[in-house]
């Protein structure tokens, strides 16, 4: 860019004053250029969730397909151990979000029930 300032271009008009063109451009690009590494990391970002990590949702219910809410939930991963556990909504849902990707084993427990053991569960 420094070549940019020791040129310039005269015409029958007069002298074109290229630090204002450079300047110019150099907002331009800046501008583009942010935009560009912006655009390159939040779609870098989203590829690598999209490919580590998911999520694990459920309804714990009674036999008659009522909603207990208050359960608690525990989702292991059974590679490397990672838990993390939660307690059932008012309407019986849990959620874990951003999970690592594999297979789990999901634990749930209330009192007043045995608790209820699956495993092979996969975070999509």
């Amino acid at each position: 860019m420094r070549a940019v300032l020791l040129i310039s271009y005269q015409s029958k008009g007069g002298t074109i004053d290229l630090q204002y063109l450079k300047s110019s451009s150099r907002r331009l690009f800046n501008g583009l250029g942010l935009v560009r590494i912006a655009y390159l990391l939040f779609s870098f970002t989203a590829y690598l969730n999209a490919q580590t990590t998911g999520a694990i949702t459920g309804n714990v219910k009674d036999a008659n397909g009522g909603a207990l809410s208050g359960a608690q939930v525990a989702a292991r991963h059974l590679e490397t151990g990672f838990t993390r556990s939660s307690l059932s909504g008012e309407d019986g849902r849990f959620v874990f979000p951003v999970m690592p990707v594999g297979a789990y084993e999901i634990r749930i427990e209330l009192s007043g029930f045995r608790p209820l053991l699956r495993k092979g569960i996969t975070g999509k």
